[in-house]
Formats: C-alpha cells, structure tokens, sequence
C-alpha cells in the first residue's frame, strides 16, 4: 500500500503512518486496577477482566467489579485471577494464585469458592491455581504450582493427577503455567521445566525439554503460553522465543525474531490469532508481536511516548480474540489496549508539528498528487511539503523574505496542477506558481489579482485559469496573452455575477463553468456572452438549492455535478429543455452534518463526503449514507475545504483536517453487517438496584439474574422502576443504538440512540411485555431483541375476588332493605285496608240516613282522600327508602369503627388499608343513595324549588373551604377567581349547590396533579357564567356526547380505574335545566375537563 511504502521510505520525522490505532480502557475508566493478567469472553457476550484487585465485567458501557467481601462467604475469594474458564451451564470459573479456584454463577450472581483441604483428598490439590482448562468431553481441568488435578462435576470433587503423571520425576515439572487441547484430544501442559503432552485415553504421558545443540527440540524449558491455531497446530511461547509443535515429526520449529535477540528477556506471556491467521504474541517486556505465518516475519507494536494511540505498556501479560476480531490486550500498569481491524484501516498521517502550533498537529488545507506522483500537502502556517516516494525525499517550501522567488505565504488555502504541468498554490497573500522545470516560483498579488485571496484554482478547456477570490469576484486569466479579466458583482446589472465573495468555480465535462459564492447562491457563467445566471436558496421550494453558501463543486464518473454547501450535498440535475434543479441531501437524510467540506468518488460509484463530523460514504444509486467518526478509527471528526486527493496508482485516499491526515482504500472499509446480541443486565426499584435474593416488602422480585427470568413480578405500589441493557457489540460501543417498548402500554417502538436503560413510572396494575432491541454504529438492528415479562399486581381491593364480594356484599344490603321496606309497606296498606273497611261500613250507615246529593258529596270527599292518601304514601316511600338503606350501612360504618379502635393496626399497612376500603365504599353507597333520591324526586315532580336571588359570590366563597382542603390532600392547587364580590342570579339554592358541589368533587377526583379552578364573572348581557376547570385526565371525544346520560360512563382509559355510578352528571343537567341554566363541557384526554354553566339573566 502507498501509506505503508511512505511510511518505510520517508524520515520518520517528516511523515508517519500508524497502521495499528490501540485504545486504552483504563482504572479511570472503570477498571479495577491496570494489571491484567487474564481476559476471556463468555457465551452471552460479556469480556471479563482479571486483575490484582478485582474480577471485571465489561459490557462497553462501564465495569461490574467483583471483589472479595469478608463479610460474604458468596463473593469472590483472591485478588490475582489468572485464568477464565465457561462451562456447559454457563458458569465461569476463575483461577486465583494463593486463593485456589472460584465457580461463578451468573443465574445467582454469585460464588461458589474451592479450596486445598489437608484432610480431604477430593478438594482442590493446591491453593496456587494458574491455568484452567474446559475441553471438548466437558472435563474441567486445573493445572497448580503443585501439579494436576480434575473437577467431577456429578460428584462436586476434585480428582489428583499428580500420581498419574510422574511430575516427581522432574524438578519444577509440577509447577504449570498453561494449558491446551490440540486437535487430537492431548492435553498439553506448559510447565517451570519443559512441556507435557498428556493422553487423557490411557493416561500416558510424555515430556519435552530444551536439549543443548538440537535445534529441533524445544527452545527454553520455561513454558509460559500454549496456544493452538484454527490448523489445529500447536504454537508454544518460552522464556526463550515462539515454537511450534510437529506433529508428523515429534519435534519442534523454533522461529527466531530479529527484534528480541539482544533483549535481556524474551519472555512470551501469550498467544492468540487473529482473522487473517496471523499470531498475535505477548511478551514480559518488549510489547507485542505479529507474526504473519506465511511470510514468517514479526511485526513489533510497542510503546511510544509521542504517540497517543501506541500500546502504552511493553508489558504484555494476556490476549483474547472477540467474536468481532477484536483483540484485547492486558498490560501491566496500562490496563487494556484494544486492537480493532476494522477501525485500522483508517491509518492516520501527520507531517512535522509546526513549532509555533505548541504542539498540536499541522493543519492540512490542501492535498495534491502530481502529474509525476508527486504528493503535495499545503498547511496553514508551515507552508509547502512536497514529498517524493520514489527518490525518499521530500522538500519543503516555505516564504523567504528575502528571496522574491520563494513562496507568497505560509498560510495555504488551495493547490493546483494545470494541463502544462504548472502547480499554483494559493495562499493568504496572493498566488505562486510553481514551475518544476526552473524549481521557482512566480508570485501574483494585488494589484493584477483583484484579491489577495483566491480559495479556489481551476483551469477552464480554453487554458485559462479560474480564480475565485474572496472580496474580488472571479479571475480568468490568460497565460500566454498574460492578461486577466475580472467579473464583479454589479447590483445595478442583474446578470452580473452574484457576489464580489467566492468559494470555488469549475468547468463541468459539458463545458459549463459555475461559480460558487459565499452568500449568494451558485452562478452559471456564460462565458460567450459573459453573463450569470442565478440560483439562490427559496425555502418555499425544495428543488432550489438547500443554502446561498457554496463551498466545492465536484463532478463524478458519470458526469453528474455535486455542489457542497454549508446545509447539504446537491445534486444539479438539468432536464432536456436546459431547466436547473437541485436535489438536496442533509442530516435528515443520514448525513452526519451539513457542512459540506470535500467530495472524492470510489470505483463503485460512492461518494465519500467530508465534513465538519466525520466521513459519510454515499450509494447515489440507494440514496443511503454510511457514516464514520473518531468511533471508528478516524483520528479526527473536522475536515477541510477540498483538503481531499485520490491516489491514482493505488486508489487510497487522503483527507485533510485540523488533527493532520487520514488515508484508507475505500474497497478496505469493511461494513458490520452483523447485529449485536442485546442481553438484560440490571434492574432497579426507585433508583436502587436489585440484589438477586433480597426480600422487598416481603417478596423476592429476583429470585435469579434478570438475564435468566421469564417474567419479574410486582406489587402495584413497586410501579417506578428501571431496566438496563447493553448491545455485545465492542468495535464502537458508544455508537449502538437501542429501541424499547413495553407491550400493553406502548404501542410503537421507542428509539433512544445510545442510552442502555428505560425507566418506568406509575405503571397501572396489569400484564406487561417489555421488549428491547439494539442496533451497531452502521444502524443494523436486531430486531430479535431480548423480552421479558412484568407482572404488577394490583392492592388486594381491586382484585377480582374483592370486588365480587363487595357486589354480593351491596348486593344482599340492597335485597335486605327492599324486603323490609316491602313488609313496612304491605303492613301500611293492610292496616290502611283496615281503616277504609271500618270508614266504609260507617259510611254506609250514614249514607242510607241522606239524601242522593249527599251521597254523590260523600263518594267525591272518599276519592279525594284516596288521591291524598296515595300522594302521602309515595312520600312517606322515599322517606322510609332513605332512612331504611341508610340505617344498615350506619351501622356497618360504626361497627367497622368500633372494630378499627379495638384492634391495633400498628404497622400492618394491609390492615389500615382495608379499614380505610371499607369507609369509602360505606361512604360511595350513602351518596349513590342521595342520588337516586334526588333524581327520584326531580322524576315525580316531588321536589319543591325554592327560587330566590342568591349571591354567588357568598356561596362559592363558603364551598371553597371544604373544596380547598380535599384538594390538598391530593397535593393540588385549587383557585377560586371571582373578582365581582356581587354576582346575584335567580335560582332554587339547594340545586345549585348541588351543582357546584358535583362538578367540584369530580374534578378533585379524576385530578392526580396540577390545580382545581372556579372561575364566576357577570357577561357583557348580564349572564352569569361559573366555569368548573381542572388539569385532570380528561374525557375521551367518544364519550361527550353521552356524558350528561343517566347510569352512563367511559368504559376504557384511566377513568375506569375509579368507582362512579354515572348519575352526579344526569342529576347536574337536570338541576341546570331546573335554574334556567345552559351547561356545557370542554375536555382534552390527558389535559383536562372545563365545565362551563351559563345562568340566563331573570329578575
């Protein structure tokens, strides 16, 4: 590659390329402490971390820390884990050095410890654990500074090996550091002293030790790391270099690095490998290696102090693989380096730090390649690289003041090669052009240029060169006649160019030249007639260009021209009659930023696009956007304009910025198609975690690790909770994207970009399914996802079996009152019979001593008491009805509370809410009562209104103490705005009262917060208006129109969550009707109800 060779043949002081980026995840990350001996990823995702001071779980997020807790025979006992080991039900197992071995379960969150007994021979051999082994027959096996030994997972023991494979033979032998299973079921011990093949068929064994002048035999008896390669070859690391095993042979290859043969130690720690089959090896203390199995050669990646994205230890102590490619590397003293491929392939240039900068990296404002391969990098400030790969060299150009043929300014804004070879550079101060033949340069500056400033340089198919300056309108100058013509903006001749401020001007392939401006929208030039056609932003139309700021033009292989603007990426299109529009392409459409800085194309016809955040990679054909930032290897977000150049011998690219510069292939940017796995991690009750097993108002809500539940459980009053959740996606964790919906509440998906949480607040009682899905930085989603079930439970008065009882319960109250009051009325009428037969016969008697008028008289005075009589009986009905249905549930009331005072409730919350149940439902059948008697009174014409002038004002102003103190026992706000202290209306008072009194009581009701107000004011013709408002849950659109019906209420929403009999509105419309009144009701689901009464003006 063009990056590599530039990288080997030019000074590395002059231009550096890093191929391999390291990321450094830290303690001021999260992590325990910055040894880490041991990593190793779990089949759910998770990497763990072992350390001197703590066992790390790591989730992209942050850190979950296990340590040892004195006080909890569970926790994990040790503090330096050597080795990681999963087993077939997902148990880790960790090895500590003095502390023996621990059985993790993630079910149960919790350890299980193993240690040396003395007096048991089937405990752990040794508490000095260093190696750990799980092979395909599912045998556990660990290797000690003592020996071997093998856990029975049926019988919970440890079996001894150390009799069965003769260690004692050999000193040290015992003493084992690794292990390995090859692909023909050998275990392979690393041990202090040479390297042990075991067969676990007939439990033979075989050593293999360094011998003095056999080059085939193992190189250094102090075996430190096993490793088998996807081959199935076995690769050894050795105080004294790399090995590998031969199996066909019995012997070994030593394979020797230049790198380390004056090295004082040679140590190899580890050995893993990557997706491209090379070895990646870990060593004491000279960093890292790459080793290419093919080619045989080493790579050496170790520790710069220039260089922020180095490894930043040489003390290499262990290596893990991911399941991305991903490798992750523990250090002594600088925690994990992470190595990402993918991310690497974005390699990073920087050019020598301007000394005046106090360090910071150059700033790129150009880039060139020449007609000869020729690269040149124009800076703000620092002049002029010229770099020559082909002769290793490199010439830098800078202003001289005493030399009238060096170059304008150090400050570059834009270089250019024209078809004759000359390379013009702009710069603050005017333009030089450069002529290779006589290696000088030729400067033009005000007053022949019209600007000091042109920041674009292009040449048109006439041979002149275009400048576009800043402040002087458009150049167009002609080299051979070396004459210029200027064009300025002329507001009195509406075809002269747009503005005197100009970006970039160029010649399509059709031959067209446009001309971008820096307020003013893009200019087509005619260059025959030297007129300019206009196009400007038009909010109000969406095929004008998306903004007046034009920086770069570009046109691609297929001839389409791109211009970039400071508000998106537009596509001119030109229609066959010559009519010119633009289709636009912003964040909205998946753009990172719409500040356009450079275009190139690749040989598949995609646009890479530069901007102010990072890299966006187009499919014109799709109209889709893959975006990529510092996330993803980029070394900086902020890109200059056309600071961009495409390689023709090797297709890379090169982009310039404010942090130096980046190169990649585009055909070597590898797209994660794969979603993440997204896995449940923690849940918390009010803000505060849940420990698996612990009791919370007497319940165990996790009874195992939230990964491994079904459905949680809670009680209606647990109804504020959180739950976490994490992508196992490591390549740019900060960039998945999560979406969540709880099933029964929510109806669409919520997406919440990279927050790995959802929070749940006063959740109603019922059935729940709470899904979550993630996506990786290129937005695949797996819409899979992970569920659980959550269960809340309502209060034990709202459950099925209550309810039941508390209708029987009405039920028989109901049925007993109706039979006494039909005894008490069968009695009446009998003793009423009676009476009449008794006045009948008398009558008689005297009706044979009168005369017929008397008669006639008599049998009109007996239907006349008849009528009184029944008129009276119905009275006396609803009398009795009140008092008889009243009576029992009195009594009940009292009873209860004879019961309440009698029996101490003390804590118990349940009890106390019982009592109170039954006082409101007590107090709900007395109003329903008064209710039905009201309207019972109202239907049969019984009931006598009292019409009088009454002042409202009094009357609110008495109601609104009562009114006032049961809204704040709801924590509400209750206003009372009457500013006319007489507002007088003709009405019955006890019905508006009642009015009042309803409206009110409904609004406290159904209002969980915010504020209650009445509102009461005289109009402009003397009615009186009483407005009832409140920030309630309002009343569904479907359901006014049945609002002010008898025995009526919404059956679905919040409003069901409370009891009502659908008469107090019936009964309010009837009063209203009673007084003259018009009533009238506004409501908003969610926002509120205002109830509107209109009192029509009667003296």
């Amino acid at each position: 590659m063009f990056l590599l060779f530039l990288s080997t043949v030019l000074s590395p002081t002059i231009i550096t390329a890093q191929d391999y980026r390291f990321e450094h995840i830290t303690s001021e990350d999260g992590l325990s402490q910055n040894t880490v001996l041991c990593i190793f990823q779990d089949s759910e995702g998770f990497l763990w971390f072992g350390t001197f001071d703590g066992l790390n779980r790591y989730d992209g997020f942050g850190f979950k820390v296990y340590k040892t807790d004195q006080n909890d025979s569970t926790s994990i006992v040790g503090q330096g884990f050597y080795a990681i080991v999963e087993d077939k039900n997902k148990d880790l197992w960790i090895a500590s050095l003095g502390e023996g071995l621990n059985r993790y379960s993630r079910s149960l969150d919790k350890f299980k410890r193993y240690r040396k007994e003395d007096r048991s021979s089937n405990s752990l051999i040794s508490n000095r654990v260093r190696a750990l082994l799980y092979d395909s027959k599912e045998r556990l096996w660990i290797g000690t500074e003592e020996g071997l030994c093998r856990y029975d997972f049926e019988t919970d023991r440890f079996i001894d090996y150390t009799q069965i494979i003769p260690f004692h033979k050999y000193e040290r032998s015992e003493y084992i550091t690794s292990m390995a299973e090859d692909s023909s079921g050998f275990i392979w011990l690393g041990t202090w002293n040479g390297l042990i093949k075991y067969n676990p068929r007939n439990n033979s064994s075989e050593f293999y030790f360094n011998i003095p002048d056999d080059e085939r035999s193992l190189e250094g008896n102090f075996v430190n790391a096993l490793f088998v390669d996807k081959t199935g070859r076995l690769w050894i690391g050795t105080s004294e270099g790399l090995n590998k095993y031969s199996e066909s042979e019995n012997n070994f290859i030593r394979y020797n690095n230049p790198y380390t043969e004056q090295s004082a130690d040679k140590t190899i720690r580890a050995i893993t490998e990557d997706n491209d089959n090379n070895l990646w090896i870990a060593t004491n203390i000279n960093g890292l290696y790459k080793f290419d199995k093919s080619s045989k050669k080493f790579t050496h990646y170790h520790y710069q102090h220039n260089n922020p994205h180095s490894l930043n230890s040489n003390n290499v102590y262990s290596l893990c693989k991911d399941n991305e490619g991903i490798i992750w590397i523990g250090t002594n003293g600088g925690g994990v380096n992470k190595l990402d491929f993918k991310k690497s392939r974005f390699r990073f240039l920087t050019l020598p730090e301007n000394e005046k900068s106090g360090g910071n990296p150059v700033m790129i404002y150009s880039i060139l390649e020449d007609n000869r391969g020729y690269l040149w990098i124009g800076t703000y400030g620092n002049g002029v690289y010229r770099l020559n790969p082909s002769h290793k060299s490199y010439v830098k150009f800078v202003h001289n003041a005493n030399d009238a043929n060096s170059l304008m300014d150090n400050r570059i804004r834009t270089i250019y090669q024209d078809r004759e070879g000359d390379i013009w550079i702009s710069t603050d101060l005017g333009v030089s052009k450069y002529n290779p033949g006589k290696n000088n340069f030729i400067n033009y500056t005000t007053p022949f240029l019209s600007s000091y400033l042109a920041f674009s340089i292009s040449q048109i198919n006439t041979g002149e060169i275009l400048f576009a300056t800043y402040s002087g309108g458009l150049n167009i100058y002609d080299k051979g006649k070396n004459r210029l013509t200027i064009f300025r903006h002329d507001p009195k001749v509406t075809n002269s160019i747009a503005s005197d401020n100009l970006w970039t001007a160029f010649q399509d392939s059709q031959g067209r030249i446009w001309v971008g401006t820096d307020e003013s929208g893009l200019d087509l030039f005619d260059y025959k007639n030297k007129t300019f056609r206009h196009f400007k932003h038009n909010p109000d139309d969406s095929t004008s260009i998306s903004d007046n700021k034009v920086l770069s033009l570009f046109e691609d292989s297929r001839g389409r021209l791109w211009a970039a603007t400071v508000q998106g990426i537009n596509l001119i299109i030109t229609d066959a009659n010559g009519n010119i529009s633009f289709k636009s392409y912003t964040k909205k459409d998946g753009l990172p930023d719409n500040n356009i800085q450079s275009v190139l194309e690749d040989s598949e016809g995609n646009l890479w696009i530069s901007t102010n955040k990072g890299i966006s990679k187009f499919n014109p054909y799709k109209n889709t956007f893959i975006n990529f930032d510092r996330s993803n290897g980029l070394p900086s977000n902020e890109y200059y304009v056309r600071s961009a150049a495409k390689i023709k011998s090797t297709g890379d690219f090169i982009f310039g910025g404010n942090k130096g510069m980046v190169m990649f292939n585009p055909e070597e940017i590898v797209i994660d198609t794969i979603p993440p796995k997204v896995v449940l991690t923690d849940f918390e009750l009010f803000n505060s975690p849940v420990k698996i097993g612990d009791e919370i108002d007497g319940d165990i809500i996790l009874p195992k690790h939230i990964s491994f539940l079904r459905e949680i459980n809670l009680s209606y009053k647990q109804n504020v909770f959180t739950i976490e959740f994490a992508a196992m996606k490591f390549s740019a964790p900060d960039k998945n994207s999560y979406a969540y919906k709880m099933e029964g509440l929510d109806k669409d998906w919520n997406y919440i970009g990279n927050r790995n949480y959802a929070v749940f607040s006063r959740i109603p009682p019922g059935k729940y399914t709470f899904h979550v899905k993630a996506a990786n930085s290129f937005g695949y989603w797996n819409e899979e996802g992970v569920s659980i079930n959550i269960i809340i439970h309502p209060p034990f008065y709202q459950t099925l079996w209550f309810r039941l009882a508390g209708a029987l319960f009405l039920l028989i109250a109901i049925v007993a009152s109706y039979r006494i009051k039909i005894n008490s009325v069968r009695k009446r009428q009998n003793e009423l019979e009676s009476l009449i037969k008794e006045k009948t016969l008398l009558n008689e008697k005297l009706l044979q001593e009168i005369n017929e008028r008397k008669e006639i008289e008599k049998e009109l005075l007996i239907a006349k008491e008849k009528a009184e009589s029944s008129e009276k009986l119905k009275s006396e009905f609803l009398a009795q009805m009140s008092h008889e249905i009243r009576s029992p549930i009195n009594t009940i009331l009292n009873f209860v509370d004879l019961i309440r005072d009698s029996v101490d409730t003390g804590n118990d919350e349940t009890l106390k809410e019982s009592f109170d149940s039954i006082d409101k439902a007590g107090d709900r059948i007395v109003r329903t009562i008064d209710l039905i008697l009201n309207m019972s009174e109202l239907q049969t014409g019984s009931y006598e209104a009292k019409y009088k002038n009454i002042n409202l004002s009094n009357l609110l102003e008495e109601l609104s103490l009562e009114f006032e103190h049961k809204a704040n026992k709801k924590n509400l706000d209750f206003i009372l705005n009457v500013k006319d202290p007489d507002l007088t209306i003709y009405a019955d008072e006890y019905s508006v009262t009642q009015i009042i009194v309803n409206l009110t009581d409904n609004a406290i009701k159904y209002t969980f917060s915010g504020k209650i107000e009445i509102t009461a004011f005289r109009n402009d013709n003397k009615d009186v208006t009483l407005k009832i408002s409140d920030t309630g849950i309002g009343i569904s659109k479907e359901y006014l129109p049945y609002l002010f019906s008898a025995f009526s209420q919404e059956q679905r929403g919040y409003t069901r969550q409370f009891e009502g009999n659908g008469l107090g509105l019936a009964l309010v419309k009837r009063y209203c009707e009673m007084n003259n009144a018009d009533i009238s009701v506004e409501s908003e689901k969610g926002v509120g109800t205002t109830f509107t009464i209109v009192f029509r003006n009667k003296n």
